[in-house]
């Protein structure tokens, strides 16, 4: 059984977000280059398949996506520099499911802790 839970903010709460977004843009650059970057290439990966192409067809389209825009420019993702050699976000997700997979997680959290001293 699928369990969906939608989340709705009202106006302001949906304000205050995109607000908290763009400060976190603007105080980490290099952090939303990478996660820009990693979105874009998904995107770019998509593209290379039929149904991705059959997605963007429709996002063109759609009014949400274009009120989307509106608010990915309004907190400074527009701006942000795209790296061209960035992986796509799904390898990222892909390594991280893997490495939750695995026996021992907590030892690969401890070395990555470790790693960042």
């Amino acid at each position: 059984m699928s369990h969906e839970v939608i989340v709705r903010p009202g106006r302001q709460e949906a304000a205050a977000l995109v607000m908290e977004v763009k400060r976190l843009v603007s105080r980490h650059p290099r952090v939303a280059s990478a996660v820009v970057s990693a979105l874009i290439a998904e995107g770019r990966r998509a593209l290379r398949t039929e149904e991705g192409r059959a997605w963007l067809a429709g996002l063109r389209s759609s009014e949400r996506v274009a009120r989307a825009r509106v608010a990915w420019d309004a907190i400074g993702l527009g701006a942000v520099p795209v790296r061209e050699d960035a992986a796509p976000i799904s390898r990222f997700v892909a390594a991280f499911a893997a490495a939750a997979a695995q026996e021992g997680p907590e030892s690969l959290a401890a070395a990555v802790r470790e790693s960042s001293r």
